[in-house]
């Protein structure tokens, strides 16, 4: 069986970091989730995703057996049974998911992927998501660079054209790539 791959945030997460309330958007954000996923792991030359084996018990949505180092709330898992569930807590020994599905059977050495993106660094992936969203609808993004200068009577801003230029590799604005330096491995050519 393939297990869809957990993307690095989920829609509510991104929802939250924008401060958006409505709904208008769901489908595009839903849309752009794995695009940015691998977006991500691209820009970063790195796989957050990583594969473990665990025990899921019928009826429960509590994953048993997993051998981590570190386990985080609100990581995004999924196993054969689940797909795009939380982690919500985290004991030594067992791991307990936000889903309303619960598992079909006794599942022993289930796969279960679990993302281990950083968590600071979710609100990056919001903003490429708000990018690709604008850019969907045709929002100008212009307003997004850091500011050069500013007056006050009359009112004049000018932003640092050279934040909102694209990065050539990757199509997003160059503050966005940059953010993602700290987690990017190097590559040896």
């Amino acid at each position: 069986m393939i297990i869809d791959k957990p993307y690095v945030v989920d829609r509510e997460t991104v929802k939250s970091l924008l401060q958006i309330s409505v709904v208008d958007y769901d489908t595009l954000i839903d849309l752009y989730l794995p695009i940015v996923s691998e977006d991500v792991e691209l820009i970063c030359n790195q796989c957050f995703v990583k594969e473990y084996t665990g025990t899921l018990t019928t009826g429960s949505a509590i994953i048993t057996d997993v051998v981590l180092g570190q386990v985080y709330k609100n990581w995004l898992v999924s196993t054969e049974d689940y797909t795009q569930a939380k982690i919500t807590d985290a004991d030594m020994d067992q791991y307990t998911l936000t889903t309303d599905a619960t598992a079909g059977q006794d599942l022993t050495l289930a796969t279960v992927l679990i993302n281990q993106f950083p968590i600071a660094k979710r609100i990056v992936v919001a903003q490429m998501i708000a990018y690709q969203v604008s850019k969907n609808i045709g929002i100008n993004s212009a307003s997004t660079g850091s500011v050069q200068s500013k007056s006050l009577p009359p009112l004049s801003v000018t932003y640092n054209a050279d934040d909102n230029a694209l990065h050539s590799g990757y199509g997003y604005p160059k503050y966005i790539v940059n953010s993602l330096e700290q987690i990017k491995k190097p590559r040896f050519v």
